[in-house]
């Protein structure tokens, strides 16, 4: 598990150097934020160089946002391509890093 979020920048050198197409590409639809009613819709023409409300992210800004409209089989892909060092984590690895240090939501463990 990486420290930081994935970013825009990021996963398009993967999908230029692999000419990958995420699941929202080949599906050419995905789930995005209307800003109109605050409320998750289904969208056309999404892709993972877009915010969370289907607006493409100016290239400059790349570099710091993270990236979206991704799938689980496309970061799994992702993982794949950075290499062995990298996995995706299970529920319980996520849980434990999201709630690290928050006492009322401790993992007990059988």
């Amino acid at each position: 598990m990486q420290e930081h979020e994935v970013t825009i920048e990021q996963f398009a050198k993967f999908v230029e150097e692999t000419h990958y197409q995420t699941d929202v590409e080949k599906a050419g639809k995905g789930k995005g934020y209307s800003k109109n009613s605050g409320k998750i819709v289904l969208k056309t023409g999404l892709n993972f160089t877009c915010d969370l409300y289907g607006v493409p992210v100016a290239r400059v800004d790349w570099p710091r946002l993270p990236v979206a409209h991704v799938s689980f089989n496309d970061a799994l892909a992702y993982a794949k391509w950075l290499g062995s060092d990298y996995d995706i984590p299970d529920y319980q690895q996520w849980f434990a890093a999201a709630t690290a240090g928050i006492k009322k939501y401790k993992l007990r463990y059988p």
